[in-house]
């Protein structure tokens, strides 16, 4: 008997003294900052985010645009500067112009940069100490909107990204949203 219990008993104790952290538990990889409406639902990426202006919407209409933090670091505070990017559409439009070009940019076409009187947006977007997800509010007055000469004709774009973060990285893949209004 005390044959068997002497190597158990010295297992049992080579395995308590082993224990540690489980993987999951471990603070892995970089930690990336992003903006989740540049993801589509399946994990891809699209960095379209579509707006459809019905009849009955109101005269103004909020969007959240967030940032969110990837990782199992610490979660410590970070902010990062939202812009307009001006320039993706205007690259995307001479993307669209190649016949060969990929459907994907096809719908930038027919679309124009949405006037800057049309919406307010703040200039940063930051995360608090124990944060993982934060957001903005993109206000924009549909009544305007509606009222251009160029509205149901083309789509309106407000091409955002997010900038210089205070801390960690920034996903570049997923760091700009192109809200498009139609």
């Amino acid at each position: 008997m005390q044959k068997i219990i002497f190597p158990f008993f010295i297992s049992a104790l080579f395995f308590i003294v082993s224990c540690k952290k489980a993987d999951h538990e471990k603070p892995y990889g970089n930690s990336l900052l992003y903006m989740p409406q540049a993801v589509v639902q399946s994990g891809g990426s699209n960095n379209n985010y579509f707006i459809d202006i019905k009849a009955n919407a109101p005269a103004d209409t909020t969007i959240a645009v967030g940032l969110y933090r990837s990782g199992l670091e610490q979660l410590s505070a970070v902010s990062v500067n939202l812009v307009l990017d001006a320039d993706t559409l205007q690259k995307a439009q001479a993307i669209a112009q190649d016949p060969a070009a990929e459907e994907k940019y096809k719908l930038f076409l027919q679309s124009k940069l949405m006037p800057v009187d049309y919406y307010t947006v703040p200039n940063q977007i930051s995360l608090k100490d124990n944060e993982r997800e934060s957001y903005v509010l993109l206000n924009v007055n549909i009544a305007k909107l509606r009222n251009d000469p160029d509205f149901g004709a083309k789509s309106f774009v407000i091409p955002l990204r997010i900038k210089d973060p205070t801390k960690y990285t920034l996903n570049e893949k997923l760091s700009l949203t192109m809200f498009i209004f139609r």
